[in-house]
């Protein structure tokens, strides 16, 4: 789909052309003589409304995809924020035991990717949570058992949030294709409809310019 202009711009046009002719008894009169009767014409109205429906629908599950997106950007900035504080701590009360480093995933740089970033800060969580040392020592830092469980229940949310994104993400694709397809139906059905009121009107610019068409 590719047009000089605007969707919004296409379908106003539409709108006004089909609407003036269908209220205009003199324009149908004429363009009856062409094959567009009123049967003919509410086809294209038909279409139009529904290009209409679908463009509105489509704007709909973009903006819900954008709040899915900020929604998890800003749950995601929260939970990685407080998941480094405690690596960095558990790395002070645990310097002297690898063992524990390599249960809680503290070796290394942390991952950049989401789904590498989850699977790190689960390790970190699960493993936190059953190991009784581990609890005691954070304890220590003023990372409660208490805190390990909100701080997990975050990274739980963190999923739920992302597989909601995805699911915006996917709705509002297909709404783009459904509208897409909507608008080139109707506005194929328009311009033919158009070039054929050109030449029913040719010699009257005012009926042309009541529908749309300026020379």
């Amino acid at each position: 789909m590719s047009y000089n202009q605007s969707i919004e711009e296409i379908l106003n046009s539409a709108e006004l052309a089909i609407n003036n002719t269908i209220n205009n008894a003199e324009l149908l009169e004429t363009m009856a003589l062409y094959g567009y009767d009123l049967t003919e014409m509410n086809i294209g109205k038909s279409l139009l409304e529904t290009a209409k429906d679908l463009y509105n629908e489509q704007k709909r599950e973009y903006s819900e995809q954008y709040e899915a997106s900020e929604e998890l950007d800003s749950a995601l900035e929260s939970i990685k924020k407080l998941y480094i504080r405690h690596v960095k701590l558990s790395r002070i009360a645990f310097e002297e035991n690898p063992s524990i480093w390599t249960e809680l995933g503290l070796n290394g740089s942390r991952k950049k990717s989401f789904s590498g970033f989850v699977a790190q800060a689960n390790l970190f969580y699960d493993n936190a949570k059953t190991n009784e040392t581990v609890k005691t020592e954070l304890a220590k830092l003023s990372i409660t058992e208490e805190k390990l469980n909100e701080a997990h229940l975050l990274l739980q949310n963190i999923t739920q949030l992302s597989a909601k994104q995805k699911k915006e993400k996917s709705e509002a694709q297909q709404a783009t294709e459904l509208r897409d397809k909507a608008i080139d139906e109707m506005n194929d059905w328009t311009s033919k409809f158009l070039k054929v009121a050109r030449i029913a009107f040719e010699d009257d610019p005012q009926k042309l310019e009541a529908l749309g068409i300026v020379i």
